[in-house]
């Protein structure tokens, strides 16, 4: 009798056991398993952005990039809803702003400027940096184009007579530029092997420091992009643009192209372009973000006050904004087309590491 008791109780305590062990199964798969998959939506639905976002500039302050951003903060912070924070970060021919944005959290808070073709070219010619793919772009901001610019009180007048007595000194004539992975220090190799002379061309380490060189007297001619130059432009007096045509007459005056000056030049444009990146995470993680980002930069360039403020400044013809796909298209795009320039920048690279 007792054991047909003890028997029924222990098979009932088994069924209770097995019963209560699904229920417990069921609802750990119940929490674990959906959220698992739906993490990232439940982290996207949170408020975005709930603090200041940080963004890395690859310029000094002062700089071109880190002048633009500062004219473009306070209706980006309208956009965005919270205050974002200047990080200036030159160093390493403007790669090592980039490069802190690729290896930052992708969650957003972290983002930075780019400049275009400097990073492209670092790509190509210096190692230790990052891939193309592990940053994702938010916008084309500016397209800056390059002029030749000399001392107000310099001999020559024309980049003819530049050229000449270049040819009569040869070496002697030191040049400035910002970096030399970018077009600038491109633009003078071109001229030089177009019109058949040889400058002593001078990285400075970044755009402002080269330009202040020529202000300063440091340096005798100096490559650099024009509207980044306006600090200067009391001091100075433009030989020619490199550039396709004149667009800024108003500005420089009626100055030729260096394509002018040097038909079959190998390249009639060089300027630079400033541009908004993250990091890859940003866009495979937290799309809706990546998102918001990018519309955020279009509404504020966008705003018809700060396009206003850049007809005031005499600025609105440097701004060009690009959406975050033809961002994108274009640095890949120049990646590629910079290969076929690439034995120039290899030959400054490979002589400062000697």
């Amino acid at each position: 009798m007792y054991k047909k008791i003890f028997k029924f109780r222990l098979v009932l305590l088994v069924l209770v056991c097995i019963i209560i062990g699904g229920i417990l199964i069921g609802c750990q798969a119940d929490s674990t398993g959906p959220a698992d998959q739906t993490e990232d939506a439940i982290v996207e639905d949170e408020e975005f952005p709930a603090r200041p976002i940080r963004v890395i500039v690859h310029t000094p302050a002062g700089g071109g990039a880190d002048t633009n951003m500062r004219y473009l903060q306070p209706y980006l912070e309208k956009e965005l809803g919270v205050p974002i924070m200047i990080d200036n970060r030159p160093g390493a021919a403007s790669m090592m702003g980039p490069k802190l944005v690729s290896e930052s959290d992708g969650d957003g808070y972290t983002i930075g400027m780019g400049g275009s073709p400097h990073n492209e070219v670092g790509l190509l010619t210096m190692e230790g940096m990052f891939e193309p793919d592990d940053i994702c772009m938010l916008a084309g901001l500016t397209r800056d184009a390059a002029v030749i610019q000399v001392r107000d009180d310099a001999p020559w007048d024309t980049l003819e007579e530049f050229i000449e007595d270049a040819k009569n000194r040869p070496g002697e004539i030191t040049a400035s530029v910002g970096t030399a992975t970018g077009d600038n220090y491109l633009g003078f190799r071109l001229i030089e092997e177009a019109a058949g002379i040889d400058l002593n061309i001078v990285s400075f380490g970044g755009g402002s420091p080269a330009r202040l060189a020529l202000a300063g007297g440091h340096v005798d001619v100096n490559h650099a992009s024009l509207f980044s130059s306006q600090h200067i432009a009391d001091s100075r007096k433009v030989l020619a643009v490199h550039w396709e045509e004149n667009n800024w007459k108003e500005i420089i005056g009626d100055v030729p192209t260096v394509a002018e000056v040097l038909p079959g030049i190998g390249k009639e444009n060089c300027g630079t372009i400033d541009f908004i990146l993250a990091p890859a995470e940003l866009k495979e993680k937290y799309p809706a973000r990546y998102q918001f980002l990018a519309e955020a930069f279009e509404r504020a360039i966008n705003n018809p006050e700060f396009q206003n403020e850049l007809g005031e400044l005499g600025r609105d013809k440097h701004w060009n904004y690009m959406n975050h796909e033809e961002m994108t298209n274009y640095f890949y795009d120049n990646i590629e087309s910079y290969r076929g320039f690439l034995h120039y920048f290899q030959e400054e690279v490979e002589e400062r590491e000697n």
